[in-house]
C-alpha cells in the first residue's frame, strides 16, 4: 500500500513538470503577403504612377492607398510577371514595378524622353504615342494650319509660319504611314486665275518646308483651290481672313 502511494505521488510530480509547448499554426500565403506589404503611402503613390503608365490602372483611384482599383491592377500586373498575384503592393512587386517606371519627361506631356520624337512640346498640347501634337481629332481628316500666314500677294513663309510648322513637320515625319494633301485657299479677292496660282505657290511653300524638316515626299500632294472652298463669308475683313488658309487633309 505504501509502494502504491509513493509511485502515485512520483507520477503525478512528473506529469507537473512536464510543459506542452504547441507549436504557432502555419501562416497562409496570404498572411505572408500582408506581413510583406509596403504601408508607405509614397511608395504606393509611386506604383500607382507606374500602374498607371503602364496601362494597369486608369485615373480615378485614391493616390497613396491601395483601394479596389489599384488592388485589382496589383494582381494583374503580378499575374503578368508571374508573381503571387495578391493584389497587395509586397517587397518583390514594388521591385518589379520600379523596373518599369518611366524615364524623364522633360516636357511634361506623359511620353518619357527617350521616346520622345518631338521634344518641348507646348503645354497642355495633346500628344500621341511619339510625343507628338495630335493633328486630326477623331471623326476629322483636315486640319486648318494655325499661325500660316502670309504677306499680301506673296507665297513666302514669314518666320513666325515656320515656326509653326515645326511641330506639323515633326509629327508627321514620326507617322510615315501618315498621307496628306497640302491645300492652298484664297479669298475671292482678285482675279480666280491669279488665286489659282497664288493657292498652289503657298501650298507649294509649306510642302517644301515640310520635306527640309523631315516629311518624306511620298507622303504629301499639293494642289491649289484658290477661291473655290471657302470656309466663311467672302463679304467681311474676318471671313476674307479666315479664306485665305493652308490646310492638311488626311489621305485615306
Amino acid at each position: 500500500m505504501q509502494r502504491l502511494r509513493v509511485n502515485t505521488i512520483l507520477l503525478l510530480a512528473l506529469a507537473g513538470a512536464v510543459t506542452v509547448v504547441l507549436a504557432p499554426a502555419p501562416r497562409s500565403e496570404a498572411q505572408v503577403a500582408y506581413s510583406n506589404a509596403w504601408t508607405s503611402s509614397a511608395d504606393i503613390a509611386e506604383a500607382q504612377r507606374i500602374l498607371e503608365y503602364r496601362g494597369y490602372l486608369q485615373p480615378g483611384y485614391k493616390s497613396g492607398s491601395v483601394d479596389d482599383p489599384t488592388s485589382h491592377a496589383l494582381r494583374a500586373f503580378q499575374t503578368d510577371h508571374k508573381l503571387r498575384p495578391t493584389g497587395l503592393l509586397d517587397t518583390e512587386t514594388f521591385a518589379q514595378l520600379l523596373q518599369h517606371r518611366p524615364g524623364k519627361d522633360s516636357d511634361g506631356d506623359g511620353v518619357p524622353d527617350n521616346r520622345d520624337k518631338c521634344p518641348n512640346t507646348p503645354n497642355g498640347q495633346a500628344v500621341d504615342e511619339n510625343g507628338c501634337p495630335v493633328l486630326f481629332e477623331p471623326g476629322t481628316k483636315t486640319l486648318i494650319l494655325k499661325g500660316v500666314t502670309f504677306a499680301t500677294g506673296k507665297s513666302d513663309l514669314t518666320p513666325e509660319s515656320q515656326e509653326a510648322l515645326k511641330p506639323v513637320a515633326a509629327s508627321l515625319a514620326a507617322r510615315p504611314d501618315v498621307r496628306v494633301e497640302v491645300q492652298g485657299h484664297t479669298d475671292n479677292t482678285g482675279s480666280r486665275a491669279v488665286n489659282m496660282r497664288l493657292s498652289k505657290a503657298r501650298a507649294d511653300a509649306v510642302e517644301k518646308f515640310l520635306e527640309a524638316n523631315g516629311v518624306s515626299p511620298s507622303q504629301l500632294t499639293v494642289k491649289g483651290y484658290g477661291p473655290d472652298k471657302p470656309i466663311a463669308s467672302n463679304k467681311t475683313k474676318d471671313g476674307r481672313a479666315q479664306n485665305r488658309r493652308v490646310e492638311l487633309d488626311q489621305i485615306q
